[in-house]
């Protein structure tokens, strides 16, 4: 095989492997909401992704000579798409778990939101367009949903907004994995932070973390619930627009909650490289970014323009000069 290819089936299932970790997380809320039947949905799907994960590592090795910007291309797209396909699993098993209702667990009704997810091109629609922070929703009103669903598609569009390949390089460092290591030099908007793939990640990741609590708080404080606050804190900063109402931010009719995800929007909005600068304290790289971005755009702008040169004098087409050993049949007008 390949050794590009075998680098990137390998990282590749160190990306799963870690993915894994969301739906075992997700079992707590299920539990602090008293949803024990939505438990084995997510048990599962954590199982399912971090056998598939070890299954890739085991089978394929890490081959040190391999093409470690050509396999980081492969591990991305392969690993968006898993993605996706992994964060339906939760919907699918727990629509269908309301659907039989086991006898041995309480289990409620159906409702109409969740029917949606019965079929399973309506839940991997919902995964995708969550890991990828789209915004699209088969759910005709997410306040149908149990809760411990409503978490799930608010930590998947969080997970996303900030890209499942952050999430995997905070776990591992560069002598693991020269993919996540070129992704994240070549492709990621985050050089220069930390000297190291897993350094960058981490600190990008305390930094979504800090904007999320605070976010929450400032919702929390203008009237929402702490539930509330906490899932649009999760889908506002990362600009995804998941929510856990019927008619999104319109449910509240409350111009204080509107005028508070405003700045929430816009900081999700601004480059994290940015932000940690602005964090940090260090000015010079913040005007250093801005600089270089405006000479970049105003460079862009000059490039598209035409000049005056070549926009006031027509072209001539002269014909070439026809060779001497050339056929007459060469020659252009």
């Amino acid at each position: 095989m390949d050794e590009t290819l075998r680098r990137s089936l390998y990282d590749f299932g160190t990306l799963v492997k870690i993915y894994a970790f969301l739906p075992a997380l997700s079992t707590v809320v299920a539990i602090a909401w008293g949803e024990f039947y939505a438990i084995p949905a997510f048990l599962l799907t954590a199982r399912l992704a971090a056998g598939f994960g070890l299954g890739f590592e085991t089978v394929f090795d890490a081959p040190e000579d391999a093409n470690s910007m050509s396999s980081g291309v492969i591990t991305v797209a392969v690993g968006w798409f898993v993605a996706g396909l992994l964060s339906a699993v939760p919907l699918l098993l727990v629509a269908w778990t309301v659907r039989l209702q086991p006898p041995l667990v309480a289990v409620p009704g159906m409702t109409g939101s969740l029917e949606t997810f019965l079929a399973p091109i309506d839940a991997v629609f919902e995964g995708m367009s969550g890991v990828t922070g789209t915004g699209f929703s088969m759910a005709t009103d997410p306040g149908e949903l149990p809760r411990s669903l409503q978490w799930w598609r608010s930590l998947v569009q969080w997970i996303g907004g900030i890209g499942v390949i952050v999430l995997a390089a905070a776990f591992v460092s560069s002598e693991e994995s020269d993919s996540f290591s070129a992704i994240h030099g070549n492709m990621a908007p985050t050089e220069a932070i930390r000297s190291t793939t897993a350094g960058t990640a981490a600190a990008l990741w305390w930094l979504l973390a800090l904007l999320t609590v605070a976010s929450a708080l400032l919702l929390w404080l203008v009237g929402m619930t702490p539930w509330a606050a906490l899932n649009h804190a999760m889908t506002g900063v990362t600009t995804g627009g998941f929510t856990i109402t019927g008619s999104s931010i319109e449910s509240y009719d409350d111009p204080m909650i509107e005028l508070a995800l405003l700045p929430v929007m816009i900081v999700g909005a601004v480059s994290f490289r940015l932000l940690f600068f602005l964090f940090r304290g260090d000015l010079d790289k913040v005007r250093g970014d801005a600089r270089r971005r405006g000479y970049s755009a105003r460079s862009d702008s000059e490039r598209s323009r035409p000049s005056a040169r070549s926009s006031s004098r027509p072209r001539i087409r002269t014909p070439l000069r026809r060779s001497a050993t050339a056929p007459s049949s060469w020659s252009r007008g």
